[in-house]
């Protein structure tokens, strides 16, 4: 069975880059990931002053680089394919979250989403398209 990238049960926004667009997988080491992952949250940090940093996972394969106190900032790897979402710190901010989420949406998108999820096969794998640039 195939599958795709993971994107965190709950998320409320997720972009997706492909990784070997920018980087040579071949010799990608944790040096270049530890740089991946730093860039995304000084981007992300940019956008929301109040956020900071926070090393944990939101599961097996959803790792949250920074926080603020609406939502948890975080990516996911599979295959050269990244997902860089967003999902809510608490159930009962619905209204807080979505309003902060509609408001940063458009820079959110322009600096993480070089794809677009179109679809799912039923095996699992996703089908993504390039976002005109």
């Amino acid at each position: 069975m195939g599958r795709s990238v993971s994107v965190p049960n709950g998320a409320v926004m997720a972009a997706f880059q492909n990784l070997s667009d920018t980087y040579d997988l071949d010799t990608f080491d944790d040096w270049d990931w530890d740089f991946v992952t730093d860039e995304l949250t000084d981007q992300f940090l940019e956008m929301s002053p109040s956020a900071y940093r926070n090393q944990e996972w939101a599961g097996r394969e959803d790792r949250v680089l920074a926080e603020n106190g609406l939502v948890q900032f975080g990516c996911s790897t599979y295959c050269g394919l990244m997902s860089i979402w967003l999902i809510p710190r608490y159930d009962d901010q619905d209204n807080l979250v979505t309003g902060w989420v509609n408001r940063i949406r458009p820079r959110f998108e322009a600096a993480f989403s070089s794809l677009r999820r179109i679809g799912t096969f039923s095996n699992g794998e996703g089908i993504y398209e390039r976002v005109a640039a």
